[in-house]
C-alpha cells in the first residue's frame, strides 16, 4: 500500500507541477527552440525536469523527515546539484567539462555519505571478483555519467527516454523488493511515478501530434543520476541483490546506442560529445516508421534485454557467460546500426512492409509526400545510391564513408529534412 501511495503521489505531484510551470517557460528561459539537428518546429517548454525532481525530491523531504536516512539524503543533494546544472545548461548551455565536473562532484557525496560505490565489478573474466580497489570512487564517477550520458542520448523522439526509464525502474523494482531493499524499492517507484506524470505530456498518444514538454537535461540528468545510485546500490555489498553484469543487462540498450554512438564518431575523428542523427531511433525513423511506432519497438527491445537479465539473475548465470553474451550482442548491434544503408532499407521492408529498397545508377533521387524531387545524391565511389521507398529517403553508401542517411520531409518523424549530411571519415 506505501508503494502505491508513493508511485501514484509522484506522478500527481510531477503533472500537477508540470501543468503549472508551462505557463512560464518561457520567461524563465526554459524553451527548446527548433533548429540545427532538432526535429521539432515549434517552440516546447523544457519544464518536464522540473516536475520529475519536484515530486522525487518532495517525497524524499517527507521521508527523511520521518526517519532520517544517510543514504536517501546524499542521493537527494546530489540529484540537487545535478538539477540545478540541468536547469542552467538548458538555459545557456554548457560545456562538456563544466558537466562533467559537477556530475562528478554529485557522484562523489552518494558515495562518501550515502557508501553508494561501485567496489568491485563481479566475476566478469573468470571465477574470481573483479575488486576495483583504489580505482572504486574513479570507476563509480565514469560509470553514473555514462549512465546520465547515454539516458540524455536515448532522449531524441517524443516519449522514448520516459517509456525506457519506466521499464528499467519496473525491472529494478523486481530486484529490489527480492533482495529485500526497501530503501532503493520506494526510490525506484517514487521516480516511477514522477516519470509516469511527465509521460503524460510528453508521449504522442490519444490523438496528440506532437510532446507538450520535453524533460530537458535537467530531467535526463536527476533520472540518470537515481538510476545509476539505484544500480549500484542494488548490486554491490555483501547485501547486493544482483551481480553488476544484471545492472548492465537491465540498461542494455541505452548503453548499447551510447557506445555506438562514440565508436561511430571516433571512426569519423568527430567529437563524441556531438549531436547528430544516427542514433537507432534516427535510423528506425528514416526506415519509415512513426514516432509512437519507434518508440515502442525500442522499448520492447530494451524490455527484453531486462527480462533476460532477470531470468539469468534467478537462475544464476555464471557472470562471465553472461558478460560475454552481453558484449556478443554489443557486436550484432554495431555491426547493424554502423551500416544505415543495409539496416535502414532492412527495417523498413520487415516492420514497414512497403516494399524493398530499390538500386539506382548515376544519382539517386528521393520522392517527398508530394512526389516532388527532394535531394539528389551522386552515387558513391564504392556503389550506387539507394532510395529506400518505405522512407522516402535516400541512403548512399560511399568508399571511406561510416555511412550516410539523406532524410526528406516528413511530418511525424522529426527529421530534419532540409539538412542532408554525408557520414565521411576526415581525410578519406
Amino acid at each position: 500500500m506505501t508503494a502505491i501511495l508513493v508511485g501514484f503521489g509522484a506522478a500527481l505531484l510531477a503533472a500537477l507541477t508540470i501543468r503549472l510551470s508551462m505557463p512560464f517557460a518561457a520567461r524563465w528561459g526554459l524553451v527548446d527552440r527548433p533548429g540545427g539537428h532538432k526535429g521539432h518546429r515549434d517552440p516546447v517548454p523544457l519544464v518536464g525536469g522540473v516536475g520529475i525532481f519536484a515530486a522525487v525530491a518532495l517525497l524524499s523531504i517527507g521521508f527523511l523527515a520521518g526517519t532520517w536516512h544517510a543514504t536517501l539524503a546524499s542521493m537527494l543533494a546530489g540529484a540537487s546539484m545535478l538539477f540545478v546544472l540541468g536547469i542552467v545548461d538548458d538555459r545557456r548551455g554548457l560545456g562538456v567539462l563544466v558537466r562533467f565536473a559537477v556530475q562528478g562532484a554529485a557522484v562523489v557525496v552518494v558515495a562518501l555519505g550515502g557508501g553508494i560505490v561501485l567496489h568491485d565489478l563481479g566475476a566478469l573474466v573468470s571465477t574470481d571478483t573483479l575488486v576495483l580497489g583504489a580505482w572504486a570512487l574513479p570507476f563509480t564517477v565514469f560509470a553514473v555519467a555514462g549512465v546520465i550520458n547515454a539516458l540524455n542520448m536515448s532522449d531524441g523522439v517524443d516519449g522514448l527516454s520516459g517509456a525506457l526509464t519506466v521499464v528499467t525502474l519496473l525491472n529494478l523494482s523486481v530486484v529490489a523488493v527480492a533482495g529485500a531493499a526497501p530503501l532503493y524499492f520506494l526510490v525506484g517507484i517514487a521516480l516511477l511515478g514522477a516519470v509516469a506524470g511527465f509521460l503524460v505530456f510528453n508521449l504522442r498518444c490519444c490523438g496528440r501530434p506532437r510532446a507538450l514538454v520535453f524533460m530537458g537535461d535537467a530531467g535526463s540528468t536527476v533520472i540518470g543520476f537515481v538510476l545509476s545510485c539505484l544500480l549500484i546500490g542494488l548490486s554491490q555489498g555483501d547485501a547486493g541483490a544482483m551481480s553488476p553484469v544484471i545492472a548492465l543487462w537491465l540498461f542494455a540498450l541505452p548503453l548499447y546506442d551510447t557506445v555506438a554512438t562514440i565508436v561511430r564518431r571516433a571512426w569519423l575523428r568527430s567529437s563524441p560529445f556531438a549531436p547528430d542523427r544516427d542514433h537507432l531511433h534516427h535510423l528506425l525513423l528514416s526506415s519509415g516508421l512513426s514516432v509512437p511506432q519507434c518508440v515502442s519497438l525500442i522499448v520492447g527491445l530494451h524490455a527484453l534485454f531486462g527480462i533476460v537479465g532477470l531470468i539469468a539473475w534467478q537462475l544464476q548465470v555464471a557472470d562471465r557467460y553472461l558478460f560475454a553474451a552481453f558484449l556478443t550482442v554489443f557486436a550484432g548491434y554495431l555491426f547493424l546500426v554502423s551500416r544505415p544503408w543495409r539496416f535502414v532499407p532492412l527495417v523498413g521492408r520487415a516492420l514497414a512492409g512497403r516494399g524493398a529498397a530499390t538500386a539506382g545508377t548515376g544519382r539517386s533521387v528521393s520522392r517527398g509526400p508530394t512526389g516532388s524531387a527532394a535531394q539528389a545524391m551522386p552515387s558513391g565511389r564504392g556503389g550506387p545510391g539507394r532510395v529506400c521507398a518505405s522512407s522516402r529517403t535516400v541512403i548512399v553508401r560511399e568508399q571511406g564513408a561510416y555511412g550516410v542517411v539523406l532524410p526528406v520531409v516528413r511530418d511525424d518523424s522529426g527529421i530534419d529534412a532540409d539538412r542532408p549530411r554525408l557520414g565521411r571519415r576526415r581525410g578519406a
